[in-house]
């Protein structure tokens, strides 16, 4: 249980970025019934200094797949030759963060960190592309 937690923070710290102070940064899951005997709706990522005890919820979070898009290459397949709104897709792309789930059993639940979504997700290919 413990290398979980900590490949979980490991995770989120990582994919969070080193910009935010620990103490600002917020992460929060939605909570399925059959996960809790509590009635809890959603689950944070508990303050600094995190112990094990804290945390209720297997953390399995990974980015977002969407078997549907099998392209590798969306923005170039959208703008074609229009190279100044491709260049700039590109660069939002770049900024952007990931889509994170949490995966319980076959579902998967949204993993909001810092209360927005990212753009980014894996094709059917397991690529990274930047979702439209």
């Amino acid at each position: 249980m413990k290398m979980r937690v900590l490949s979980a923070i490991g995770a989120t710290a990582i994919l969070m970025g080193a910009s935010l102070p620990a103490s600002a940064q917020t992460a929060e899951t939605p909570v399925l019934p059959d996960e809790t005997i509590s009635g809890v709706p959603s689950q944070k990522l508990p303050t600094p200094p995190v112990l094990t005890a804290r945390y209720t919820l297997p953390m399995d979070i990974r980015i977002a797949k969407d078997a549907g898009i099998t392209s590798n290459t969306l923005l170039t397949d959208q703008y074609g030759s229009d190279y100044a709104k491709w260049a700039e897709s590109v660069r939002e792309c770049l900024k952007s963060k990931p889509i994170l789930v949490r995966v319980v059993g076959e579902e998967s639940v949204p993993f909001i960190v810092n209360g927005s979504e990212g753009k980014l997700k894996l094709n059917a290919n397991d690529k990274a592309v930047c979702s439209l």
